[in-house]
């Protein structure tokens, strides 16, 4: 486990070298790309993706297939992440899975309501699956969850109804998925449990990457100020908590990306 680990932390330093120079300065989109051989294998989801996004993910295919000839891009969008600027009575802005935020952009930018058949047959394509039909139930109990939706009916049928809840309080609403520790919804248990274990080891990387990016950059940083920004970073991808930071933490001091100051304890060094 640890060496998987090890192999998805530089895999993922190398993705930030690989990206960094697509549309240099552009802080909406951020891209991964990862080696398939350092990760586990995960779900594979098919959905109809809004036309505004088709532009950016088109040119980047087109920018990465320029610089590495007879690699192909496979897109793993259930493992992304949107913010979103939403214009209900308030302007709020919702932070979000992608499979929830390219709902919302689909199903109901020109309408308020809509059945789950019909969100169905607007976000399913002919190469969708039974996983891609748990994944969707998924992304709008974490709306209706997260009091972005309003649903009429407890269970979900083709004919349940949700509807865009206008009178949402919070101005930025961060929507997350759910942490193997959270009470699983009734469904296809095996495709929890793999969701769970992939969404798992998601966090540690990202959680170990944005460390050694912040420790990278800046060299020396003082215990609090470390924590701040390591969740300052991760809040709209996911609420990290200090206990994992920590955990996370201890693994990169025994694996020697980063030191202790001698003098100062509560200091952290790069280690280059």
């Amino acid at each position: 486990a640890v060496r998987r680990m090890e192999e998805m932390l530089k895999d993922a330093l190398v993705s930030e070298e690989e990206t960094k120079g697509f549309r240099e300065g552009d802080e909406v989109h951020h891209f991964m790309v990862l080696n398939t051989a350092a990760w586990p294998s995960f779900n594979k989801v098919h959905f109809a993706i809004p036309q505004v996004l088709l532009p950016t993910l088109e040119e980047f295919n087109e920018s990465y297939s320029t610089r590495h000839t007879g690699r192909v891009l496979t897109w793993l969008h259930n493992m992304s992440h949107l913010t979103l600027s939403a214009a209900l009575d308030k302007k709020h802005e919702i932070s979000c899975p992608f499979v929830d935020g390219i709902l919302l952009m689909t199903s109901f930018n020109t309408a308020d309501t809509k059945s789950f058949k019909a969100i169905s047959s607007e976000m399913l394509t002919e190469m969708s699956t039974d996983t891609c039909t748990a994944e969707l139930k998924q992304a709008l109990t974490r709306l209706v969850m997260s009091k972005v939706l309003i649903q009429n009916d407890k269970s979900v049928t083709d004919d349940t109804e949700f509807t865009l809840n206008k009178a949402l309080k919070q101005r930025k609403v961060n929507v997350v998925k759910r942490s193997p520790g959270d009470a699983a919804p009734k469904g296809n248990t095996q495709h929890e449990a793999e969701n769970n274990t992939e969404h798992l080891l998601e966090r540690k990387s990202l959680t170990e990457a944005t460390i050694v990016r912040i420790m990278k950059t800046r060299h020396t940083v003082e215990y609090q100020e470390l924590i701040a920004e390591i969740i300052a970073q991760l809040q709209s991808r996911f609420k990290p908590d200090i206990p994992s930071i920590k955990k996370r933490l201890d693994d990169l001091l025994a694996r020697g990306y980063i030191s202790r100051d001698d003098n100062n304890r509560n200091v952290f060094t790069y280690v280059s």
